[in-house]
């Protein structure tokens, strides 16, 4: 930051806005006034000075705001999708509480076991995403998987704390896409009532798996049932998921539209 604000200093400049890795910390800057923001604050300053006519920046007193910080956040070493053993299947389905979350489980190796240890990491998602899935079922007994875990994204929100995108945390900070939180940050309250289910049944979990290349004695002894593949299978594009996707958008006009028009789930 020293030697950016010596340049800018010395280019005849009055302030610095310098875009940067959000985890980077500000060194202080005692020639000009200078402010960090994270790139893509950053690249919505560049578009508003290339854009207006006569761009400004004011400066005021800073000021500590306390309990506003804005939440959900997707960390950046939390899994991305897309799936890579079958891209049509939009991965993650959703996003859930992580990071410094302390899960309590019986010790192993203790010799009290009227105790509990902790563990925190994002790991921890997979059990809150559990016991909510097991209130779905309780309250409708008779949903597959399938359709709990519809509940689940159809009814997960985009929207922060602050009323903003969720934002994932990276090499850049942005607005998280379905490639970082599926459908969305899981609510419990809605999830109970979505209104509308998207349900698989076990054929078409068979054709599934038919479309990608597994054997029929295979999925013979996975499914219990005999199975006979169809050769040329395309149901890997066409299960009934709350999600769209296009794992090969290569085509372009009408040979792509006649393709892809009526796959939507």
């Amino acid at each position: 930051m020293v030697s950016a604000s010596t340049s800018v200093l010395e280019a005849g400049g009055v302030g610095l806005i310098l875009a940067q890795f959000h985890d980077n910390k500000l060194q202080s800057c005692n020639m000009i006034p200078c402010i960090k923001v994270d790139y893509e604050v950053g690249t919505q300053i560049l578009s508003y000075i290339r854009k207006a006519r006569f761009p400004t920046a004011k400066l005021s007193f800073p000021k500590t705001v306390v309990g506003k910080w804005a939440s959900p956040r997707v960390a950046y070493f939390s899994s991305r999708g897309p799936s890579s053993m079958s891209p049509a299947i939009l991965k993650p389905d959703i996003a859930a509480p992580g990071v410094r979350i302390l899960a309590a489980y019986p010790p192993i190796d203790s010799k009290d076991r009227n105790g509990y240890a902790f563990l925190s990491g994002t790991s921890m998602a997979c059990p809150h995403v559990t016991g909510i899935a097991a209130v779905i079922k309780s309250l409708h007994k008779n949903w597959s998987p399938a359709a709990i875990r519809s509940a689940l994204t159809t009814t997960a929100s985009q929207t922060g704390t602050d009323g903003m995108d969720i934002i994932e945390e990276g090499s850049t900070r942005k607005a998280a896409d379905p490639f970082d939180i599926g459908g969305g940050h899981v609510n419990p309250n809605k999830a109970l009532n979505p209104g509308l289910i998207y349900d698989i049944s076990r054929e078409d979990y068979i054709l599934f798996l038919c479309s990608l290349g597994y054997s029929n004695p295979s999925i013979t002894i996975l499914t219990n049932t005999t199975t006979n593949c169809m050769k040329n299978s395309h149901f890997e594009l066409n299960l009934n998921l709350p999600s769209i996707t296009i794992p090969n958008l290569k085509k372009t006009g009408n040979s792509f539209e006649n393709r892809y028009k009526c796959g939507t789930h």
